[in-house]
C-alpha cells in the first residue's frame, strides 16, 4: 500500500479517485492503471489470511477475484472480450454491462420503443449496437439489416454490421461493410 499510495493525492469526498480510476486513463495513464491492477496481492495470499471459510466460499471468493481482475483489465485496455468473460462469471452483470454500453434493461426499453414505432431507425440502430456490445451478433445483424434497408450508406450501421460479421468469421462480407463505412464517413477509419 505504501508503494501504491506514494506521491498520490489524498482521496476525499470531492476527489474519490479510487472509485473511478479505471475510467480516467488520461489522468492516471495506462502504466499507472497497470500498477494498480497488477500489484495487487495474489488471491492465494488473501485467502490464506481469511479464516473460517468453507471450500464453497473459497471457490466463490476466487471466482469474484477473477471477475474483478477481468473487469479491470477489460476497462483498462478497452478489451470487450475480457468484459464479456467477466459477465459470464459474475452474478450481477450491471456494472460490466455499463462499460459495454449495453444491457438487458436498455434492450428492453429499445424494443418497447420499436413496438410503438416499428420504423424508428434510431431504435433499430441502437438495438443493433446493444446486441453487438453484449455479444449477440445474429440479433445485431437482424436489426442492422433493417436500418441498412432504409439507409444503405448509414456509417454506424455499416460499421457495426462489419464488426458483427467479423465476429461471426464472415470476413469477406465484413470487409464490404467496412469499406462502405470508410467511404461514407472517413472519420471512422480509426475505428
Amino acid at each position: 500500500m505504501d508503494k501504491l499510495s506514494a506521491h498520490q493525492p489524498l482521496i476525499t469526498d470531492n476527489r474519490p479517485r479510487i472509485e473511478f480510476y479505471l475510467g480516467y486513463p488520461g489522468v492516471i495513464k495506462t502504466h499507472g492503471l497497470e500498477r494498480l491492477a497488477f500489484n495487487r496481492a495474489p488471491v492465494s495470499d488473501i485467502e490464506a489470511r481469511i479464516t473460517n471459510m468453507s471450500q464453497a466460499e473459497r471457490a466463490d471468493f476466487r471466482r469474484h477475484y477473477k471477475v474483478m481482475d477481468l473487469y479491470q483489465r477489460g476497462v483498462m485496455y478497452g478489451n470487450r472480450a475480457q468484459l464479456m468473460e467477466a459477465i459470464e462469471l459474475a452474478d450481477n452483470d450491471g456494472l460490466f454491462r455499463y462499460h459495454l454500453q449495453a444491457g438487458t434493461d436498455m434492450i428492453l426499453r429499445l424494443r418497447e420503443r420499436l413496438a410503438q414505432d416499428p420504423g424508428d431507425l434510431d431504435a433499430l440502430l441502437n438495438l443493433g449496437h446493444a446486441h453487438y456490445k453484449v455479444g449477440e451478433y445474429e440479433e445485431s445483424v437482424f436489426y442492422l439489416q433493417k436500418v441498412l434497408a432504409e439507409e444503405p450508406a448509414a456509417p454506424f450501421a455499416n460499421l457495426y454490421m462489419g464488426l458483427n460479421l467479423a465476429e461471426l468469421r464472415r470476413y469477406d462480407e465484413a470487409k464490404k461493410f467496412f469499406k462502405t463505412t470508410v467511404k461514407n464517413n472517413p472519420a471512422q477509419m480509426r475505428t
